[in-house]
């Protein structure tokens, strides 16, 4: 009977529901019937040997180049550094605490949200939707004008752009129109911005150690299982685009536009929503939980969820989104610093 009622409240998202669900089986189905009886395993098959051409290449350039091999050598030592330097402030942190003190200060006061989690999964809800919608207006927009269509490429980052900014949009019209709000609310304010920036700095160096050695256990366990996870979108994007234009739209996305807006939306509206209804640690491991799992595939799936966690914390602790913001910008920055001199080594190889 509850279910019911919740749906004929909200009949033009149940409608939406039906709609997405239509079209995901309707573009899933398709797929299958055009990939052949191997839908699954033949791109993980092409990745996995894709990927260890990538690692024979590089290996090959560091052997006859020894310029490359010195900047490599130079790249590793300093990564070094930064991790001995991330202990250090890891442990630091964990004295502070001992001694009974509180590492991450107060720089925004948090303010009393309206909304609640129901208006977040409207939210996912209006988003899926729309994203269905603009898909399929490029589609027919292709067949109406007679062309081609753009390229899977393109069309990757044009989808990207374009539901990033109607989130945006999405989440402004619910804090500032329905609930008449301030963007503060969200936990957006330029007070104590180089302090939180600080914090951002010092944290996620503390941090790295951490999610170092998670990383390292995800591989172990992946070359333990004989298994290559499939291949992100992100990677395509990186390694195989050649247009420098869309490289430039791509590294922007990646480390910058994408954490802003994905932070504005998980850790400013669904963390505070979340927070009303349950504790504070519950609504952090939900936020990170769903966070990786809409970012990854299961093998990544604790790193991201201790990323999610860690950026979590430092918006309870704050009150402020900003500290949230650098940390994701910091690291999607430095992972495709990373992926493109991959991409170079294996250029000059």
């Amino acid at each position: 009977m509850r279910i019911r009622n919740t749906i004929n409240n909200n009949k033009l998202y149940a409608w939406m529901v039906i709609i997405i669900l239509f079209m995901q089986s309707y573009a899933v189905s398709m797929h299958r019937l055009g990939s052949g009886e191997e839908p699954a395993t033949e791109p993980a098959r092409n990745f996995a040997q894709e990927i260890k051409t990538n690692r024979e290449l590089m290996q090959k350039a560091f052997l006859e180049n020894p310029k490359i091999a010195v900047n490599f050598a130079y790249l590793s030592l300093f990564m070094l550094i930064i991790f001995l330097l991330g202990i250090i402030f890891f442990v630091n942190y964990i004295f502070i605490k001992a001694k009974g003190k509180e590492p991450i200060p107060k720089t925004l006061k948090e303010q009393p949200v309206l909304w609640s989690w129901k208006d977040a999964v409207k939210i996912v809800i209006i988003f899926l939707f729309f994203n269905h919608m603009f898909v399929l207006f490029e589609h027919l927009l292709a067949g109406f004008l007679k062309t081609p269509g753009i390229d899977k490429r393109t069309s990757m980052v044009l989808d990207t752009m374009f539901m990033d900014i109607f989130c945006f949009l999405l989440i402004l019209y619910f804090v500032t129109v329905k609930y008449k709000q301030k963007i503060a609310a969200l936990g957006i304010s330029l007070k104590n911005i180089a302090k939180n920036i600080g914090i951002a700095l010092s944290g996620y160096l503390a941090f790295l150690p951490v999610l170092a050695v998670l990383f390292l256990c995800v591989i172990f366990i992946a070359k333990l299982l004989n298994y290559t996870p499939p291949q992100e979108p992100i990677y395509e994007l990186i390694f195989k685009e050649e247009r420098p234009h869309l490289l430039i739209v791509i590294s922007a996305m990646v480390a910058l536009i994408g954490p802003i807006i994905e932070e504005i939306f998980f850790r400013g509206f669904l963390y505070s929503a979340l927070k009303k209804s349950l504790n504070v640690t519950a609504a952090i491991v939900i936020t990170a939980c769903i966070f990786s799992l809409l970012h990854t595939n299961a093998l990544g799936f604790m790193p991201i969820v201790a990323l999610g966690i860690f950026l979590a914390y430092l918006r309870e602790k704050t009150g402020s989104l900003i500290p949230s913001i650098a940390v994701h910008i910091m690291h999607n920055a430095a992972l495709a610093t990373l992926m493109f001199l991959a991409r170079g080594v294996i250029a000059l190889a």
